[in-house]
């Protein structure tokens, strides 16, 4: 799996298997209130009954996956026509982010598909009213997915209807009833951890995961960063969803179509609102592909026009899409895990040492990173030795200094950082498993050699050795 947040996911819904408490979620044995836990519950029910494997925790993402190619169908079928919904669901089909995400162990597919079925049983509500509950239920479900983005279709709904300039239906008591049930579905579960761990919810999901995540946290590109994504990922379906939104847009502008309409809140909240957060990556994005998929559709049965067209370029879609299915089945040919993002060491190599260290290594010993981010790494080797990685590091002394100690004597680096370890004299490393880029060592101090070097002499100097920042010793209750 990939190397970070699928194995974070992963191995939350393994404590939840080992401990018996699925109210509170833990991570590495320790409360850990930052993710919403609906998908952990899901991964965590297949692992119950079925193994802790990796198709047991991609399970629900791929099924979810599925189950939105068949929702748009129907909701394009809904607002337009048979044929908008079958062009839909072919381009969500090829989306290749969208492809890719559903063999994912992540919560983007899982959200999107409840995104999209809450806002179908909403235009539903709008002739009969009694989806207005359905709605409500699937948008908690959203909340209890991915927290304060569960809310967009709340946001999507509102802004629609003030558009429409339907006042009445926003305190339809139908409607309210949605809202209200929404907040009944997914509260209790915020509710019941800030009564018993307030200071980590406060801080950990609140603070942390919300507010620092989208407002203080390092910022990543500009606000138009999605929208420059797009143009190198959506292909081919980027210009025809471009063309068609502005054509749609100035449309609606002279004489609003609510089936339209719909379509135009649903992109734009979802692009405006995300595009201004600090934290960014593709996939926090993916809930608005249907929204894509749906402009595309528009424009590809507007251009093909004649129904002998359409039934052709089904059919030629269908045998491309044949072709590479074919040859990902029958070869031994591997996907990417994603689009160049949160890469950093290959996920064989971080299985790999943990393999080694789970029939190697004593269970109660930890090891610790020199010069890798312990979020890089820790969930993989979590996940598949069952140890713990407890702190990583930057500059030698930091390093040394856990070694006087006696605290570890494992300790993970890459091939640079086994290099200048190395040269440290009365450093002893004898390496226990080596990859590519990562290698595993145990280490110790020869101290009669250590103490004879003046060089290597530890005085409190952080930062002695290189010109780096001040040693980084990770608390491990952080969220990621």
């Amino acid at each position: 799996m990939h190397p970070i947040d699928d194995c974070y996911y992963a191995q939350k819904a393994k404590e939840i298997i080992q401990t018996g408490n699925w109210l509170t979620i833990h991570y590495a044995g320790e409360v850990s209130v930052d993710n919403a836990p609906f998908y952990i519950w899901l991964i965590a029910i297949m692992f119950k009954f079925f193994g802790i494997s990796e198709y047991s925790a991609r399970f629900f993402s791929a099924f979810f996956g599925v189950a939105t190619i068949i929702s748009i169908y129907f909701m394009g079928r809904m607002l337009f026509d048979e044929w908008i919904g079958l062009f839909s669901s072919l381009v969500m089909l090829t989306t290749l982010l969208f492809f890719i995400g559903s063999r994912r162990a992540m919560v983007d597919v899982t959200l999107t598909f409840w995104v999209t079925l809450a806002l179908i049983f909403f235009m539903k509500g709008i002739k009969e009213r009694g989806y207005f509950l359905l709605f409500g239920i699937s948008t908690g479900i959203t909340i209890l997915t991915k927290s304060v983005f569960g809310f967009f279709p709340i946001l999507i709904t509102v802004v629609y209807l003030l558009l429409l300039r339907e006042f009445k239906k926003i305190i339809d008591p139908f409607f309210l009833l949605g809202v209200i049930t929404a907040v009944l579905v997914s509260f209790p579960w915020y509710i019941y951890q800030y009564i018993y761990y307030p200071e980590l919810f406060v801080g950990g999901h609140l603070k942390w995961l919300i507010y620092q995540g989208a407002f203080v946290y390092k910022k990543v590109g500009t606000p138009a960063w999605y929208l420059k994504k797009l143009w190198i990922i959506y292909w081919p379906w980027i210009p025809l969803a471009t063309y068609s939104f502005l054509r749609l847009l100035i449309k609606n502008f002279k004489k609003v179509d609510p089936n339209i309409l719909i379509i135009l809140c649903w992109t734009v909240i979802i692009l405006s609102v995300m595009s201004f957060m600090h934290s960014k990556k593709i996939s926090y994005i993916m809930s608005v592909f249907p929204a894509l998929a749906i402009l595309t559709a528009i424009f590809l049965n507007n251009i093909l026009a004649k129904e002998k067209r359409k039934v052709f370029f089904i059919n030629i879609s269908l045998i491309l899409l044949l072709l590479p299915a074919s040859i990902i089945i029958t070869t031994p040919i591997t996907l990417p895990f994603d689009l160049g993002e949160d890469r950093y060491f290959i996920s064989n190599e971080t299985w790999s040492i943990a393999m080694f260290a789970r029939e190697n290594i004593p269970k109660n010993e930890e090891i610790v990173l020199y010069r890798i981010w312990l979020w890089r790494i820790r969930s993989t080797y979590l996940f598949y030795s069952d140890r713990d990685i407890s702190t990583s590091v930057y500059d030698k002394d930091s390093l040394i200094k856990i070694l006087k100690e006696g605290r570890i004597g494992y300790c993970l680096t890459t091939k640079e950082g086994f290099s200048e370890l190395s040269k440290v004299k009365g450093l002893k490393l004898h390496v226990q498993k080596e990859t590519p880029s990562l290698i595993l060592i145990k280490a110790s101090i020869d101290k009669e050699n250590f103490y004879q070097s003046s060089a290597n002499q530890w005085d409190n100097k952080v930062g002695m050795y290189f010109d780096l920042p001040p040693s980084i010793l990770v608390n491990k209750n952080l969220p990621s």
